[in-house]
C-alpha cells in the first residue's frame, strides 16, 4: 500500500528503484516480469510506473482488479528457500490468509478501509475467497506443517449464508490439530458463536476496539459500545474450551486526550 500511494516519490527519490507496480500487483507483477524477459523499453504493462532512461516518470492506466480471487495461491511456501528462515523459530509455524479483497467499512486508521480499496486499487466491492478454496489452503499449510493460521477480514462481511458455507467447510475439513484466528470486525451474538464453536477445532477470535471510549472509538469507524464488546466477552465464557478472544487497543489515536487514554488503559 506504501508504495501504490508514494509510487512516483519512490521512483523520482531512490535510484535504485526502476518502477513500482501498483495496487493488487499479482498479474501485473507477471505482466512486467515476462515484458522485462522480452527486453522490451520501455516496460509498459498495466499498474506500473516506470523512471525511464531520461528519468521521466511514466505512468501506466491501472488493470481492473480480479473479482475471481480463488485463482491466487497463498500457500506455497514449499517455494521458500531455507523455510526455516521464514518462520520464527522461537514459535510453532504460523502464517495468514485473506478471507477476501475489499472491504465495506470505512476505519479510519486501517489501510485497507473501503475507502482506501476505491481510490488507490480501483476496487468497488470486495471480492470473497470461495470456503472451499480457503479450507484447501489450510489443507495445504497443514501438510507443510503450519498448524496456527490467522483467516485475516470478517467473513460477517459477505452474509450469512457464506459464513454458514465456510463453517460447514472447515468442520468437513482435515484440519486437526490446527489452530484458526478469525477477526471480529464488530461484536457478535450467541447464534454466530454457536455456529463457530460447531466447527470442533480451537479457535482464536480478535477484535479491535481500539479505545476503551466509546466517543473517540466511534469516530475511528468502530461503532459499537464498550457494552457491546463486554456482551461479546460474556457470550463467549460459554464456549472457553473451544474459543479465546484477543482484544486489541491502540494509542495516539485521533482526537484522543490524556484522559481518554488512562481510561482505554483502565478497561
Amino acid at each position: 500500500m506504501t508504495a501504490t500511494v508514494f509510487h512516483i516519490e519512490i521512483v523520482r527519490k531512490f535510484s535504485f528503484v526502476d518502477a513500482v507496480i501498483r495496487g493488487e500487483a499479482e498479474k501485473p507483477f507477471l505482466d512486467f516480469l515476462n515484458a522485462l524477459e522480452k527486453r522490451s523499453k520501455p516496460i509498459s504493462v498495466p499498474n506500473t510506473t516506470i523512471r525511464e532512461d531520461n528519468g521521466k516518470v511514466s505512468l501506466d492506466k491501472p488493470k481492473k482488479p480480479e473479482l475471481d480471487i480463488d485463482q491466487l495461491e497463498f500457500t506455497r511456501i514449499d517455494l521458500l528457500e531455507p523455510k526455516r528462515a521464514f518462520f520464527n523459530p522461537t514459535m510453532p509455524p504460523h502464517f495468514s490468509i485473506p478471507i477476501c479483497r475489499g472491504c465495506v467499512y470505512d476505519c479510519v486508521t486501517c489501510r485497507g478501509s473501503s475507502y482506501i480499496y476505491r481510490t488507490y486499487l480501483n476496487r468497488e466491492r470486495p471480492s470473497f475467497r470461495s470456503p472451499e478454496k480457503i479450507c484447501e489452503n489450510l489443507e495445504k499449510l497443514s501438510e507443510q506443517g503450519v498448524k496456527t493460521v490467522f483467516l485475516f477480514q470478517d467473513p460477517r462481511m459477505a452474509g450469512s449464508d457464506y459464513c454458514e458455507r465456510l463453517v460447514k467447510s472447515l468442520r468437513s475439513a482435515s484440519l486437526s490439530p490446527t489452530n484458526i484466528s478469525i477477526e471480529l470486525f464488530e461484536p457478535v451474538d450467541k447464534n454466530y458463536l454457536k455456529r463457530l464453536a460447531s466447527i470442533g477445532i480451537p479457535l482464536t477470535l480478535t477484535i479491535s476496539p481500539e479505545s476503551g471510549v466509546n466517543e473517540v472509538r466511534m469516530l475511528q469507524g468502530r461503532r459499537y459500545s464498550n457494552r457491546d464488546l463486554f456482551k461479546t466477552m460474556e457470550a463467549l465464557l460459554g464456549h472457553r474450551d473451544s474459543m479465546r478472544l484477543v482484544v486489541f487497543f491502540m494509542l495516539g489515536l485521533a482526537s484522543e486526550t490524556e484522559e481518554t487514554a488512562k481510561e482505554t488503559v483502565r478497561l
